[in-house]
C-alpha cells in the first residue's frame, strides 16, 4: 500500500493534511531535480513554464536585482507567472545546492485542481500584492 509519509512530498508542510491519494497524485505530476548552488532557475521578464517545489536546500528571489526573499524546505515558485501571462516576475537563484519537485504548466494545472490548490493561488495573490 503506498504510504505518504515514504515519499519527500509527503514530508512537506505544503502536503500537511493531505491524503495518501492526494501525495501520490501530486508525486506523479512532479518531478524531482537536483541543482547546484549557482544555477538561475527563473529570470525575471522571461517566460516561465515551471512551478518549482523546494524538497532541500535554499534559493534566493530577487525582484529588479533586489533580493526580496529567501526560500528553503516546502516553499515554492512560479505559481504567479503560470497563473498569469506565464512572464517570471522575479529571477530566482540556487543560493545551495538544491533538490526541487518541478512540474510543467499542463501538470500545474493539475496540481491547482487537487487539495493544494488553494494555498497555491492564496500565495500567489499575496506575493502578487507585495
Amino acid at each position: 500500500m503506498w504510504n505518504r509519509y515514504r515519499h519527500p512530498l509527503g514530508r512537506l508542510p505544503l502536503l500537511d493534511g493531505a491524503s495518501d491519494a492526494v501525495v501520490q497524485q501530486l508525486a506523479s505530476l512532479m518531478t524531482s531535480v537536483r541543482v547546484p548552488a549557482g544555477e538561475v532557475l527563473v529570470r525575471q521578464g522571461a517566460h516561465n513554464r515551471q512551478f518549482l517545489l523546494v524538497e532541500e536546500g535554499e534559493i534566493l528571489v530577487e525582484r529588479d536585482g533586489v533580493q526580496v526573499a529567501r526560500l528553503g524546505r516546502g516553499d515554492f515558485v512560479g505559481e504567479i507567472s503560470l497563473l498569469g501571462d506565464g512572464i517570471a516576475t522575479a529571477t530566482v537563484t540556487a543560493a545551495t545546492d538544491v533538490v526541487l519537485y518541478a512540474s510543467s504548466t499542463a501538470e500545474f494545472a493539475g496540481l491547482l485542481h487537487s487539495t493544494v490548490g488553494d494555498t497555491i493561488t492564496h500565495t500567489a495573490a499575496e506575493r502578487a500584492v507585495a
